[in-house]
């Protein structure tokens, strides 16, 4: 797996693990592992907060934020259980667009959906690899 510091003016908030699951010899399924100790499960990514995409998929928030970064702030909350941070709430309900981005192999709205109910509107949307994530910002 990757090991993926998250740090903030110096601090250390929370480290993740980027791990595979293998079926039957094949690297299948992604899953972001939240470190015991860590502070938060909820990454915030860029400056820009009239516009927020939210992502669970850890590599994919890396990528999209790396490629688009005046385009969207982006949150990643991998699926752990745990409610996102008090900020990134915030950030969702006051953007003027919010976009929750699914994998399209994901089922119906995901967990995460219901995480972020109580931020206000969010649009959803599919996508089947990184590179329709950066579609998103044309128009």
């Amino acid at each position: 797996g990757i090991i993926v510091p998250y740090i903030i003016d110096q601090d250390l908030v929370s480290v993740f693990i980027h791990s595979y699951v293998e079926k039957a010899g094949e690297k299948t399924d992604r899953i972001d592992i939240l470190i015991p100790g860590s502070r938060t499960p909820t990454m915030i990514l860029g400056n820009r907060f009239d516009r927020v995409i939210i992502l669970r998929d850890l590599l994919d928030g890396l990528y999209l934020h790396q490629e688009s970064r005046e385009a969207a702030g982006i949150i990643v909350h991998p699926d752990t259980g745990i409610h996102p941070s008090q900020p990134a709430l915030e950030m969702v309900r006051s953007a003027r667009d919010a976009v929750l981005c699914l994998q399209a192999a994901s089922p119906g709205e995901n967990p995460l959906r219901s995480r972020f109910k109580d931020a206000g509107r969010i649009r959803i949307c599919k996508y089947e690899k990184q590179g329709d994530l950066v579609g998103l910002f044309s128009g």
